[in-house]
């Protein structure tokens, strides 16, 4: 009930409606005779809606807090990213809009992530999808031809790392802030304490005596 972990709970909530976002695409090709084998796309969003309810029940337990990321932010993004590529193998007409769904999910993680958890993030990503592209150009070469398969992973691996730098720099900066955010309030408490005692004797001070009589006297 503290209240990072109702702000990890939100924030997982909130992640979430990626997950939906692609499942209502998903089914919404479906209902339109889009996609040639429905039954293994509803395997698919059922895989999805496990995945959903097993990370928030995780999280809602608070055995989050006994690993090194309580948020789980690495886990679900290598796990988000990895149920969306295979929407982008299972459906081919919304390809574009699987990989709008990627880059989109590699945002959530940009502040929460270090340097290293977000190359760990952009291999994998880069490492699957490309590995589900070649095994489907491969397999379907006329719903997934190679060349404009190869285009797709080059763009992806164009915007990825773009993403990672940008976030990057955006995390110095909220980092450069909350330091000189701190610094700020011990310098307010610093002067808040040279105002209210004196120099030579570390005594109270007149304008303490003061501030303390008109205190009491609203009290009263």
């Amino acid at each position: 009930n503290s209240p990072k972990q109702r702000q990890l709970l939100i924030r997982s909530l909130t992640s979430m409606v990626v997950y939906i976002v692609a499942m209502l695409m998903v089914e919404y090709s479906v209902h339109n005779g889009l996609i040639q084998e429905p039954q293994r796309v509803h395997w698919l969003q059922m895989g999805m809606l496990v995945w959903m309810v097993g990370v928030f029940t995780f999280l809602r337990s608070g055995l989050n807090w006994l690993l090194p990321d309580p948020g789980l932010t690495q886990l679900q993004i290598l796990g988000a990213n990895t149920w969306v590529i295979l929407g982008y193998a299972l459906c081919p007409p919304l390809r574009g809009g699987m990989m709008m769904v990627i880059v989109l999910i590699l945002v959530f993680g940009i502040f929460e992530q270090n340097r290293r958890g977000q190359t760990v993030v952009n291999l994998w990503t880069l490492g699957v999808f490309g590995g589900v592209q070649w095994y489907m150009s491969q397999q379907y070469p006329d719903e997934f031809p190679a060349r404009i398969e190869l285009f797709h992973w080059a763009m992806m691996a164009t915007v990825v790392p773009i993403v990672s730098i940008l976030g990057a720099q955006l995390n110095q900066l909220r980092v450069k802030l909350q330091v000189q955010r701190g610094e700020l309030l011990e310098a307010l408490d610093r002067i808040r304490e040279m105002a209210q005692h004196d120099e030579l004797t570390a005594l109270f001070n007149r304008h303490y005596m003061n501030d303390l009589l008109a205190t009491t006297a609203r009290q009263m």
